[in-house]
């Protein structure tokens, strides 16, 4: 979602199975464009219903990054 002309949202999420019972993931960022760089930051998480040892891991929090553009 275009906030301007250098600033955006990102937005992700899914829920699936494959190797545990389910995953659940959720993204939302806010970005800043440079000319060959975007500044991001924002927030995830990601839960998986796992089988076997662990019964359940969840990560979420604030994120960082950078992503360079060619």
């Amino acid at each position: 979602m275009e906030l301007s002309d250098k600033w955006y949202l990102s937005y992700y999420a899914d829920v699936g199975r494959g190797g545990s019972d389910l995953t659940k993931q959720a993204v939302l960022g806010l970005n800043y464009r440079f000319d060959k760089v975007v500044a991001s930051m924002g927030y995830r998480y990601l839960d998986y219903d796992l089988r076997g040892q662990l019964d359940d891991l969840t990560v979420k929090g604030p994120y960082a990054g950078v992503r360079f553009r060619f």
